[in-house]
């Protein structure tokens, strides 16, 4: 039984999957041969007790740079990978002024440096070679560098460290949150987006990218509170990203898959009399109500 990689804790077993089962979900959706990269026959994932952040285990499953490349091979997953546009950005936005210096880990092709530029000093670390490309095109600053290299030089020089859609990818996630707050200034701000697994997304057990070797860690509202405790810092606001017309399609199949009866003709008789197209219509104008993909937790630095 492995301890929480965020606290050092115990943890439950939250399930068992077969390493065979999850590599046949993405040669299925994405074409791709995982299998070298899932280095043991099970894989497990577990809920810490304290914080109730679950995760992946072995964390050596954790994707390196090669299946990243396989997976944002295709022009249409390297689109999706690397939005111009994410609600996250504006959200954060709230909680930046005039001035400050920015740090974004992760910051992928440059679109929240670019985004934040007239209004903050922002630098990102990333480490994809056709992102630094992307950031490097849009006059932007980017560093090849893991967070936890540029902590050891350069303690409590940012007013603003923000991570989106990446903490989710991270095994060893204790010495990468530990290592964005050293390079935080006290009284700065630490702003992690990541998915909802509260949402239609944790409603999906076979969600194929909220698998290894994408994603290591699952998060939540509870969990991401419980960083204010782990951490000693001041929790500012939880925030959540409403349903967005783009994965409206999602959620509603999500949802067909988890509560339509298993027999055929209920199935069937459920769009013949047009409750699909009820449901569409619902999300069109009750959407903004629904958790959509993302939460945003903001913490201060005492």
């Amino acid at each position: 039984m492995p301890q929480s990689p965020l606290t050092g804790g115990s943890c439950d077993l939250v399930k068992t999957l077969q390493a065979s089962h999850v590599a046949k979900l993405y040669h299925d959706e994405y074409g791709i041969d995982v299998m070298p990269y899932l280095d043991a026959d099970e894989i497990s994932l577990f809920r810490c007790q304290q914080t109730g952040y679950e995760f992946f285990f072995p964390f050596s499953l954790a994707g390196p740079p090669a299946f990243y490349a396989d997976l944002y091979s295709d022009e249409n997953n390297e689109a999706w990978a690397y939005q111009t546009i994410k609600w996250e950005y504006a959200a954060a936005t709230a909680y930046v002024s005039e001035g400050d210096k920015l740090l974004d880990i992760g910051c992928g092709g440059g679109d929240f440096l670019l985004h934040i530029n007239n209004t903050a000093d922002p630098v990102g670390l990333e480490s994809s070679p056709f992102a630094l490309e992307s950031v490097q095109a849009k006059g932007m600053r980017a560093i090849d560098q893991s967070i936890q290299d540029h902590a050891k030089q350069h303690s409590g020089v940012y007013d603003v460290v923000v991570t989106f859609q990446v903490l989710e990818h991270v095994a060893e996630v204790h010495s990468f949150l530990e290592a964005a707050l050293e390079v935080l200034a006290p009284g700065g701000h630490l702003i992690i987006a990541v998915p909802n697994n509260d949402s239609f997304i944790g409603a999906e057990a076979d969600l194929t990218l909220n698998l290894p070797p994408h994603h290591m860690g699952r998060w939540g509202r509870e969990s991401l509170r419980s960083l204010a405790q782990v951490f000693e810092l001041d929790m500012v606001s939880i925030e959540f990203e409403p349903l967005q017309p783009h994965n409206k399609g999602w959620y509603q199949a999500v949802m067909e898959r988890k509560y339509l009866p298993e027999a055929r003709w209920k199935r069937a008789l459920f769009y013949r009399l047009g409750f699909n197209q009820m449901f569409n219509a619902f999300l069109k104008d009750q959407g903004e109500t629904i958790l959509g993909h993302t939460i945003m937790a903001v913490f201060r630095k005492k």
